[in-house]
């Protein structure tokens, strides 16, 4: 049984069911709130020195709520938590000023970002999606907080750079793993998109704001169209799953929809130009080959353009292999057996091409439509 300092209570347990005071076996931070053991000396929460504190309060044990002066400390232990890019601690200590304050934006804010840096070590580009359905409500909180227009753009622009510190985040890990996330890249896309569709959303249609929203739709547009040129890359080192060409279409009509949105804002705003699908590509052949641009698949581009698209059944030849062959490639292109059975015939068949005269040099697709 303990008896409690503050009510005099007897009880069992770590704390007085009557007035919440903790027992004597524990102690209470007076300055950010935090339980410890009886013998601590310092906060582990906050570093304050409790026995000092204590003995100035003639060693009351009773539970204080965070006070202003420990939510100052916590404020100035996350920020250089931040700075330091402890983005663990980061997040813990916004995550106890938020307890004291749900409306208060930059914990609101910080603690999102730290957690989604501290997520996206395990789940890169699962990070994104963390991030953007947390950041919502930040917005909201923003206006709120600040009435002044001046002070509301100077905390979203704030806000942004915090998202570059997640993207460049995002980048240095998956250039040091010696990769390309389309996926990711797809993230952040989204993220740019996004932040600029919350702010105009949130704060209307002021000149300033307009240039926050307009910069990341921008972006987001630079990162779409780099990930169009990507796919176009990959339809010619024989990797069709990662585009299809419902995937390049589904990226251009996102694409042109903010240049739209872009251009209502800033009507100056010229868009950069569009990238085309390689959908003419030889799609079997460049599989079994390993390149669209190689003799024997240069070969086959000149009989498809000079010799099948002449006729009218030769162009419906041509449309119903495109639109099968993508499929086929998706499913089997990476089987041993596909390559060997296709490279074979296809061998015979540039042999055959070549000896009647068709070239396998560099060229150019025309446009036989």
């Amino acid at each position: 049984m303990h008896k409690c300092n503050k009510c005099g209570r007897e009880f069992e347990g770590n704390f007085c069911p009557d007035c919440g005071t903790g027992s004597n076996r524990y102690k209470t931070c007076p300055d950010c709130g935090a339980q410890l053991s009886h013998d601590a000396k310092f906060c582990n929460e906050c570093g304050y020195s409790v026995d000092g504190a204590l003995a100035k309060s003639g060693g009351e044990t009773t539970a204080a709520p965070h006070t202003h002066k420990g939510t100052d400390k916590l404020y100035v232990l996350a920020r250089r938590a931040m700075g330091s890019k402890d983005y663990v601690k980061a997040e813990n200590y916004y995550s106890q000023i938020l307890l004291e304050n749900p409306d208060d934006w930059e914990a609101a804010f910080y603690s999102v970002l730290a957690g989604a840096i501290v997520y996206s070590g395990k789940y890169p580009e699962g990070a994104f999606g963390k991030l953007d359905e947390s950041l919502t409500p930040v917005y909201g909180l923003i206006k709120n907080a600040f009435p002044d227009k001046g002070q509301q753009c100077e905390k979203l622009y704030e806000l942004v750079a915090g998202l570059d510190l997640f993207i460049q985040n995002y980048y240095s890990r998956t250039n040091a793993e010696g990769r390309h996330s389309s996926r990711g890249t797809t993230y952040i896309r989204n993220t740019l998109w996004t932040c600029g569709d919350n702010i105009a959303k949130t704060f209307g249609d002021g000149e300033e704001f307009n240039k926050i929203a307009v910069e990341l739709w921008k972006r987001g547009v630079k990162e779409a169209n780099g990930l169009l040129v990507y796919m176009r890359k990959c339809n010619t080192t024989n990797s069709y799953y990662y585009a299809q060409d419902g995937d390049f279409k589904t990226y251009v009509t996102k694409i042109n929809r903010y240049n739209e949105k872009i251009k209502q804002k800033d009507p100056s705003y010229i868009p950069p130009p569009p990238i085309k699908s390689t959908k003419s590509g030889c799609y079997v052949a460049t599989c079994v080959y390993g390149s669209y641009d190689c003799a024997e698949v240069w070969t086959l581009r000149r009989y498809r353009d000079d010799t099948l698209a002449a006729t009218r059944r030769g162009r419906a030849f041509i449309r119903f292999y495109y639109a099968l062959s993508p499929t086929v490639v998706k499913l089997f292109g990476k089987q041993k057996w596909f390559h060997k059975l296709f490279k074979k015939k296809l061998d015979k068949k540039v042999e055959r091409l070549q000896k009647q005269g068709v070239a396998s040099t560099p060229y150019k697709d025309k446009d036989w439509k």
